[in-house]
C-alpha cells in the first residue's frame, strides 16, 4: 500500500516521527515540546501533522503508540510551532503553554463570533494562515481581501483557501 502514496504518507515518513508521536498520545493533553533539529520548525510540524495523518488513515503497525488511546484523541491533538520549538498537546494546553495573551484574546474572539474580516493587507492575510495551520482558530475564516493577496498561501502555509460568490475568500 505505501508505494502508491504520496511521500508525506508513506510508513516510512510515520516512521521518523513514531516515538514522537508515541510520547504525545502519552503526555496528551500535556504539551511535549519538540526541536526541529536541522530543519525549520514550520517544516518539521507540518511532517509531524503529516505522520499523525498517516497512522490515523492507513493504521501502521506500531508497538511504540498507544494505539487506542491515539485513535481517541487524534481529532484533538494540535501541532504547532512556535519560533524553533514545536508543541504537540490539546489546543487549551498549548493555549496555556505560551504566554501570547493577544493572539488568544484575538482567537478567542473570533471563535465566539462569526469569522470575517474584510479589507486585509498581505500581512495580515499571511498572519491569519499562520494562526490556521497552528490550529488556533477551531473554524474557518472569511475574509476580503485583493485576490492577489491570495495566491500562493494554499502551498506556503498548508491550508485551503476558496473564493466564494460575494468575493470574499474562505481560508482553512
Amino acid at each position: 500500500m505505501s508505494n502508491n502514496l504520496p511521500q508525506r504518507l508513506t510508513e516510512r515518513s510515520f516512521r521518523r516521527f513514531e516515538r514522537t508521536i508515541a510520547t504525545a498520545v502519552k503526555e496528551f493533553p500535556r504539551v511535549v515540546i519538540v526541536s526541529p533539529g536541522d530543519l525549520s520548525s514550520l517544516t518539521v510540524a507540518a511532517r509531524l501533522r503529516d505522520a499523525m495523518s498517516s497512522l490515523y488513515r492507513y493504521e501502521w503497525e506500531t508497538q511504540e503508540v498507544e494505539i487506542d488511546k491515539f485513535r481517541r484523541v487524534y481529532k484533538d491533538m494540535v501541532v504547532s510551532h512556535r519560533g524553533v520549538s514545536i508543541y504537540v498537546g490539546s489546543r487549551e494546553a498549548i493555549r496555556m503553554y505560551d504566554p501570547i495573551h493577544p493572539i488568544i484574546a484575538l482567537t478567542e474572539a473570533f471563535d465566539k463570533e462569526p469569522s470575517k474580516v474584510y479589507g486585509l493587507t498581505v500581512d495580515q492575510v499571511r498572519f491569519v494562515c499562520l494562526l490556521i495551520v497552528d490550529k488556533m482558530f477551531s473554524r474557518p475564516m472569511t475574509c476580503r481581501c485583493n485576490e492577489i493577496n491570495c495566491v500562493g498561501l494554499e502551498n506556503d502555509f498548508d491550508v485551503v483557501v476558496e473564493k466564494n460568490e460575494d468575493g470574499s475568500f474562505t481560508i482553512s
